[in-house]
């Protein structure tokens, strides 16, 4: 008697122990386009990264969006992104940022370093700026926050800087969410013709 209640206990304490490092960032099986507050035309197209623990935001027009769902209704779905190339940027989940009302996404913000001594530096990158081949060095954090409502309805973008004592926050912007629906061609209405 005294083996099985060890075994329910264990039992118990796996379950538990599951439950708590289960992950709880947002999945969506499909891209979500998003435009800044007050406006309806779009800004970012996001893929959520469940299985990774990041999202991927692209920075892209509202023209260039319906001109490329035109072309084919799964267009950003089957698009391949690479971090830092064709405006678009990987961030990962922050968990300590995190809240039950937003999900919290971070990346790194650098700059260049620059060296005196090297030709490449001083040819015209303009002063103090590096060319990239002294490495980098972390000058603070840009973040995003989507909200946990199911729909992902909004998120809010900002950043930081590295050494943050004053606990400020610079740039933020507000985004809202775009129907994919809202985007894609309408067939035209020949109800007028009757």
């Amino acid at each position: 008697m005294r083996t099985k209640n060890i075994r329910w206990v264990l039992l118990l304490c796996m379950a538990f122990g599951i439950a708590s490092v289960a992950k709880t960032q947002i999945y969506s099986s499909e891209d979500c386009f998003y435009s800044k507050e007050g406006s309806s035309s779009v800004s970012y197209v996001v893929k959520f990264e469940y299985s990774k623990d990041r999202v991927w935001l692209k920075s892209v027009s509202h023209s260039t969006v319906r001109s490329n769902l035109a072309k084919s209704e799964d267009f950003y779905e089957n698009e391949v992104w690479t971090d830092g190339k064709n405006s678009v940027t990987m961030y990962e989940y922050d968990s300590q940022r995190s809240t039950s009302a937003r999900e919290v996404y971070k990346t790194e913000t650098y700059k260049y370093i620059y060296d005196p001594n090297c030709f490449q530096c001083q040819l015209g990158w303009g002063v103090g700026v590096g060319c990239g081949a002294h490495g980098k060095k972390t000058t603070g954090f840009k973040y995003v926050a989507f909200s946990t409502d199911g729909k992902i309805s909004s998120f809010i973008m900002w950043q930081e800087k590295k050494d943050n004592y004053d606990g400020e926050i610079k740039n933020r912007q507000d985004y809202t969410r775009v129907p994919k629906d809202d985007l894609l061609p309408k067939a035209v209405n020949d109800d007028f013709l009757y």
